[in-house]
């Protein structure tokens, strides 16, 4: 796993260092700050190489924060527990593919050529 640290506060001590998982079909950064204004909202699809999201338009690899998102034999928890065929709203927005993925960020190898969506909390333009 790529380490990624992370700092929490327990009662008065600071604490924790965090993975961003690098295994599995989900792909993962490490935190959802800056993720975006707008709503994507389509079907969860889940196979063994790659987690998709599809709205009868396009497809989207959604990016989720490591910290917020967990996935385990075929259910995505991020908010609400979700399962291939799920209908799935996320925050956040697309990711320019021309600057290439940070480093710090998990896409399944087994991943399509596909737009890629940072996922997060959807947060109202002021």
């Amino acid at each position: 796993m790529r380490k990624v640290a992370m700092i929490a506060v327990l009662g008065t001590g600071l604490v924790l260092t965090g993975c961003v998982p690098d295994t599995g079909p989900v792909a993962f950064a490490p935190e959802s700050e800056g993720a975006g204004d707008a709503l994507f909202t389509g079907t969860l699809r889940i196979t063994e190489e790659c987690l998709t999201v599809d709205d009868g338009t396009t497809v989207v690899i959604p990016v989720f924060p490591a910290f917020e998102a967990r996935y385990d034999d075929g259910v995505l928890t991020f908010g609400s527990e979700y399962r291939d065929g799920d209908e799935i709203t996320l925050g956040g927005g697309e990711i320019a593919a021309d600057g290439g993925v940070p480093d710090d960020w998990y896409v399944p190898a087994g991943c399509p050529d596909l737009p890629l969506w940072k996922s997060g909390p959807y947060l109202r333009p002021s």
